[in-house]
């Protein structure tokens, strides 16, 4: 009866349930051939234009120093970017190993430190734009969710369950210049997981 629903239990696990669905989500896998516009595309699938790699052991990957305040929460790479007010967008994309399920519930969850006080926006999206950069849907709502932290300059754990339009196949998440004041800032990023938590049908 037990080796049964161990049985079970590891199927289940082993089919999209209890496994991380964001590829490369704590940007530990590098691969020097994707070095293309920007460092931070060794960690394939990631990207983003303006986006730092931070790494503590391997300085050929090394786009940035670490910040004093924050070191990595998994393994030894974060990322980040930062936002200057004359720039209308900047922020990283990430990629799932499988399109979202509408009937399907979701569970969301980070790391971040915010340099200063502001906030980020994360949406979930079908498609990439033609500079493959921003990723957009097409004649559905993207949903969209905001990070307000609480205090700069230390790591915030973020989690959020949510029940997408379905098709989903990207992770956004940006500043764009109307979000906050004038001037600049940093967000730090660990540790992405997306885990499918519906309960599978026995």
């Amino acid at each position: 009866k037990h080796t049964v629903i161990c049985s079970m239990f590891l199927f289940i696990c082993n089919n999209s349930y209890c496994q991380n669905l964001i590829i490369n989500g704590s940007f530990e896998d590098l691969d020097s051939t994707r070095h293309r516009t920007t460092l931070f595309e060794v960690a394939y699938p990631w990207l983003g234009q303006s986006v730092d790699l931070y790494s503590n052991t391997n300085s050929k990957y090394k786009s940035a120093q670490f910040p004093y305040f924050c070191q990595p929460v998994d393994g030894n790479n974060i990322a980040g970017f930062i936002l200057y007010y004359e720039h209308d967008i900047e922020g990283m994309v990430g990629k799932f190993s499988q399109h979202l399920n509408s009937t399907h519930t979701y569970k969301l969850s980070f790391y971040y430190i915010p340099q200063k006080k502001g906030y980020s926006k994360i949406c979930f999206a079908e498609f990439m734009d033609s500079r493959g950069n921003e990723p957009y849907s097409v004649n559905k709502h993207m949903y969209c969710e905001r990070i307000f932290p609480k205090n700069t300059r230390m790591w915030h754990f973020f989690e959020m369950t949510f029940s997408p339009d379905g098709n989903e196949n990207y992770l956004f998440i940006y500043h764009s210049r109307d979000d906050y004041f004038k001037g600049f800032m940093y967000f730090y990023f660990d540790d992405f997981k997306l885990i499918d938590i519906t309960e599978p049908e026995i």
